[in-house]
């Protein structure tokens, strides 16, 4: 996408005007679309608008344009979607094992009304994020986080490799583990000393203490990981 269309989109018009640039596609896009593309900020049109270009392109040319866009939209309603879902899934569950690990018991996570109350902070907090931030604030704190979630993906996958597999195929999965986590840990560390601490707003808290808690996960799942290659090789030797 031309720098021109990408801003007109993602600004307003006050803001886009002192940019100096122009829009290239876009007038022509949204004609054939049929929607006044400009000043729809928060990224999602910007990125329909893109796989609109590449999908006309494979099939239906112009004509096509209105119907990949819609395709689009909806494609990515139900990403979203997914994502809450399972973030808050995720969320919940990180709760109640802070709850069982509280109180020194297993059996909460077995009761409905810890799965409600860890279920409704979960979306209270989100929630709160979405009222109170924008995209430039969610976007960087979703990225850190996918990343850092599929990081123990990659761990879990790699335990799965070490013990049907000869163990040294395991690094197949484990040596991306190294490079997500550092550069995500590496990333979320700036972002908190040089924009969220530096803010002093409660929002800033907020969104500190989810990446802390993330970035903890993480590690603990890493070092109890390696913990075991360690007796496992010990013992095999």
């Amino acid at each position: 996408m031309m720098p021109g269309d990408y801003f007109a989109i993602n600004s307003s018009p006050t803001a886009y005007a002192q940019t100096g640039l122009t829009t290239v596609l876009l007038p022509e896009i949204s004609k054939s679309i049929g929607l006044n593309l400009q000043a729809r900020t928060g990224g999602t049109v910007s990125f329909a608008v893109g796989m609109t270009e590449v999908f006309s392109k494979i099939l239906g040319g112009k004509e096509a344009m209105a119907l990949w866009y819609q395709f689009s939209i909806l494609f990515l309603a139900i990403f979203t979607m997914a994502i809450m879902d399972h973030g808050t899934r995720m969320s919940r569950f990180f709760f109640q094992e802070v709850f069982c690990w509280v109180h020194k018991s297993s059996n909460l996570t077995k009761h409905i009304s810890s799965v409600v109350f860890a279920s409704g902070i979960s979306v209270l907090l989100w929630t709160y994020l979405l009222y109170t931030g924008e995209i430039g604030t969610i976007w960087p704190i979703f990225g850190v986080c996918n990343i850092l979630l599929a990081s123990i993906g990659l761990i879990i996958g790699t335990s799965f490799v070490m013990k049907r597999t000869r163990p040294i195929y395991g690094l197949v999965t484990f040596w991306p583990v190294l490079i997500f986590t550092t550069a995500a840990i590496h990333g979320a560390f700036l972002k908190i000393v040089n924009e969220l601490i530096p803010a002093g707003t409660f929002v800033g808290v907020v969104q500190s203490s989810i990446l802390l808690v993330v970035i903890v996960l993480v590690l603990s799942v890493l070092s109890e990981f390696l913990w075991q290659v360690r007796l496992k090789f010990l013992t095999c030797h």
